[in-house]
């Protein structure tokens, strides 16, 4: 065949190819393939004969698909000769080209193999999403690249995640080649987080163009390999982001070296705009990869500029809420604002009407998640980190506080929700305060009622947990209006289950004396509160039972469905991991009355 009737033939794209492509290509040895408008790139095969796991570029001048089918045609070796539309005259070899992980360890620099698995997630006219899993080679395990590649844009996104806890001491992030011995010498551009290169020109094919880079927020080190490569490493991270991709002076939209510099800078600088925060809350939108699944999840995180050794606060959204109801979390982000502590707020998988939420193995592991994130961004006290929610959010602080106790200086749990099949129950009932709408909400995320899947309703109850948080000596503070369960639909009793479970046997309260609290909306005059005043509890939120035994405080107040931050924030102020908790009231403080009705 000849030239003239090959570039027929193959410059238009097949329509059956998306713009944004990614696939296995067995042509090729299984090499995996994945383009967009702009360039194309691939990760070779476990069939390859090349036993190394460094990523090709596949320059381009055309919108169409061809990088994709170059390796899908038979006459497969042709690409390596510009024939009008692009070529592959990159050179990878033992290095890592463009964005292949290096790791270092145990004073060598490890070198991972082909890739052994890949899962197409989307492809598509706007982005295509996929997974290359790499075999273990190292203490930490399975590498996985999770790789999202969108039109119009030259560089592809890559969350990394290993399946294991990556030592300390080892150093693992991207490379990019600039060894000149590899054809990769030129204009190179360096600084904090970023490595970019303008590669000499090669005769008639021009000139290609890499970069590797980081969140401008991130902080790595800038090392060389031993191949030659310049590798932005993490230290002792399991978990981490970063950006690759590349450009050919023969497509004809950049063509020089400061223009290239100068498209990275900018295309990296857009990456704080990415991370935008919602309207009306001050903070990051971040998406943390979930060690559960490898799914990116929506995560609000704040932390004060250079502090050190800072507490952490994670804040909750309720029941039927998710990343987007924005006034719990800046409930939280305000007080640490206001006191210099850092902030998560995950989304951990939104409203209880699904499997994937509603206590699920995979929200509370977006949690543990989420805080490992902001460990990994702040400098983060592990001494002093708390939770706190209301609601759905009291249901998952408490879980937390009993799945997670490790984790925890203190927890405050508002209206909270403790056991799942007396909730289901609960709603059920002919009366004011109850919805069936939760009951079939419950059913949805677990499979099926209480009665056809208990071990699921159990599974996701905190109570099954609590004993544990009890054990570890985790500082509990619950506080509930009175009136919840006929002004709101979670009876008090679920908050005094959950203090019983925390308590000293000698100071829990009788189930005749909960069910009575709950018919009545009063405490008996043999359990009414009279301590000492507490200024975060006005007269509109007077106390009326108040009880505290071993870490665990309880407060029913005058209300319904409602908590108190303000008391739970003083409660988080003097509380430190492995210590007893310090239930100490302030000589005065600001009620929290005011703020509620505000």
């Amino acid at each position: 065949m000849s030239w003239l009737i090959m570039a027929s033939v193959f410059a238009v794209a097949d329509p059956a190819y998306p713009v944004c492509n990614a696939e296995v290509c067995p042509e090729r040895r299984d090499d995996f393939v994945w383009e967009n408008d702009k360039f194309g790139m691939r990760a070779y095969g476990p069939r390859d004969v090349h036993r190394w796991s460094g990523l090709d570029v596949f320059n381009k001048n055309t919108a169409s698909n061809v990088c994709l089918m170059w390796c899908h045609r038979l006459d497969k070796g042709n690409f390596h000769k510009n024939r009008g539309e692009g070529m592959d005259n990159y050179t990878v070899g033992p290095g890592r080209g463009v964005g292949a992980v290096a790791l270092l360890a145990d004073g060598e620099w490890k070198t991972y193999p082909n890739w052994e698995t890949s899962r197409v997630v989307r492809v598509g006219a706007d982005v295509c999403e996929f997974e290359l899993v790499y075999p273990a080679f190292s203490a930490a395990g399975r590498m996985t690249y999770h790789i999202t590649l969108k039109r119009g844009e030259r560089f592809f996104r890559n969350d990394v995640t290993f399946e294991r806890e990556m030592p300390a001491t080892a150093v693992v992030g991207p490379a990019l080649d600039i060894d000149p011995a590899r054809g990769h010498g030129g204009s190179l551009a360096e600084a904090d987080g970023v490595v970019s290169l303008f590669e000499d020109p090669k005769g008639a094919d021009g000139s290609t163009m890499t970069a590797v880079f980081v969140a401008p927020d991130e902080r790595v080190e800038r090392l060389t390999d031993q191949t030659g490569c310049r590798v932005l490493g993490f230290r002792g991270r399991r978990s981490f982001t970063y950006w690759a991709g590349a450009s050919w002076s023969l497509a004809g939209e950049i063509v020089s070296a400061d223009a290239w510099h100068e498209h990275v800078k900018a295309f990296r600088a857009g990456l704080v705009a990415a991370a935008a925060p919602a309207k009306g809350l001050d903070a990051q939108l971040v998406r943390v990869r979930s060690t559960y699944d490898g799914s990116l999840q929506p995560c609000y995180f704040w932390a004060p500029k250079d502090a050190k050794a800072v507490p952490l606060i994670v804040g909750l959204h309720t029941w039927s809420g998710d990343w987007r109801q924005i006034g719990h979390y800046k409930t939280v982000l305000a007080y640490a604002k206001a006191h210099g502590w850092a902030m998560v707020g995950p989304n951990f998988r939104g409203a209880n009407r699904t499997p994937e939420a509603c206590g699920s193995d995979a929200a509370v592991q977006d949690i543990v998640d989420a805080v490992a994130y902001a460990k990994a961004h702040a400098d983060v006290d592990p001494r002093r980190v708390f939770i706190a929610g209301g609601s759905g959010g009291g249901h998952m602080t408490l879980l937390m506080a009993g799945r997670h106790p490790e984790l925890w200086a203190g927890c405050a749990a508002f209206c909270p929700i403790t056991d799942l099949a007396r909730w289901h129950a609960d709603s059920l009932l002919a009366h004011p305060g109850r919805g069936k709408a939760y009951a079939r909400m419950m059913e949805a995320s677990c499979g099926g009622t209480p009665e056809t899947k208990p071990e699921e309703y159990a599974h996701r109850s905190p109570l099954t947990y609590l004993a544990a948080a009890r054990q570890a000596g985790v500082p509990v503070y619950i506080a509930t209006g009175i009136h919840d369960g006929w002004r709101g639909s979670v009876p008090v009793g679920h908050a005094f289950r959950a203090f019983n479970a925390l308590a000293d046997e000698k100071d829990r309260v009788s189930e005749a004396d909960i069910a009575l609290i709950e018919e009545n909306q009063k405490v008996p005059d043999a359990l009414a509160f009279v301590g000492p005043a507490d200024p975060f509890y006005g007269q509109k939120m007077r106390i009326h039972f108040r009880r505290t035994s071993a870490n665990v405080r309880l407060t029913l107040f005058e209300g319904g469905h409602a908590g108190n931050y303000p008391a739970g924030f003083d409660f988080f102020s003097r509380q430190t991991k492995g210590k007893p908790a310090d239930f100490s009231l302030p000589a005065k403080g600001r009620g929290a009355a005011e703020a509620l009705a505000k």
